[in-house]
């Protein structure tokens, strides 16, 4: 007969569905939902592969702008 016993077996099976819990929480909490708003450093946005290409655009408006409203 094997060496665990009853309790070993609970705590192990409480232990593996605390730690699931745990996971799906963290998941949960950790994806953006719709409305949440996304901040992009413009300044790597024109070298990164990984930033959208709308996001790039809004970059690019901005920085003409900043340009434009300097002191000439």
């Amino acid at each position: 007969m094997s060496n665990i016993t009853k309790r070993e077996i609970v705590k192990i099976s409480l232990l593996v569905v605390v730690a699931i819990f745990a996971l799906v929480a963290s998941l949960y909490y950790s994806i953006p939902k719709k409305g949440d708003v996304i901040k992009i450093d413009c300044r790597l946005s024109e070298i990164s592969p990984d930033i959208p290409i709308w996001a790039k655009q809004e970059c690019r408006k901005k920085q003409l702008e900043m340009f434009d409203k300097q002191p000439k």
